[in-house]
């Protein structure tokens, strides 16, 4: 799993009903599938601490940051 972030999470009624957070999916994922390993991607304003919650053991190597989002190129192999 791969998660894309540009922030810290948020709690409206709308985000409420409509979509789960990036914690809630892994949790989630995680419960169904072991086997999971998630990613984390943090943009700009992304907190580190959320990074480093999603990604899966050890944080260093699943969770990363780039400070706009045209840089996500430089996580695709070449």
């Amino acid at each position: 799993m791969i998660a894309i972030t540009d922030g810290r999470p948020t709690m409206t009624p709308r985000t409420r009903a409509g979509c789960a957070s990036p914690r809630a999916l892994f949790n989630l994922l995680s419960l169904c599938d072991p086997g999971v390993i998630a990613y984390s991607i943090g943009i700009a304003w992304a907190a580190q601490d959320e990074l480093e919650y999603i990604a899966t053991d050890p944080d260093k190597e699943h969770s990363f940051f780039v400070d706009e989002f045209d840089n996500l190129y430089k996580f695709v192999p070449g």
